[in-house]
């Protein structure tokens, strides 16, 4: 199954990918940042079964601690 990793509010010209490459653990996608109209840097972090906006369904994940974070947890 192809999963879309959607991550937003990197640091400015830090992204290291791009669209269709694909990624292992341990690679560099971006560092994160404070873009956007917030107060301090931040991820917005989302997997997805397709890059169709208006059919994606959000995909559960689950880190290497076996931990898997829910709306609003920060890690």
């Amino acid at each position: 199954m192809r999963h879309i990793l959607i991550l937003q509010r990197l640091e400015y010209s830090s992204i290291n990918v791009v669209i269709g490459e694909k990624i292992r653990q341990g690679d560099l996608i971006g560092k994160c940042g404070n873009s956007g109209n917030s107060s301090e840097p931040h991820l917005h972090f989302q997997v997805m079964n397709t890059s169709k906006i208006d059919e994606c369904v959000s995909l559960k994940i689950k880190f290497s601690n076996g931990r898997s974070p829910i709306k609003g947890d920060s890690i």
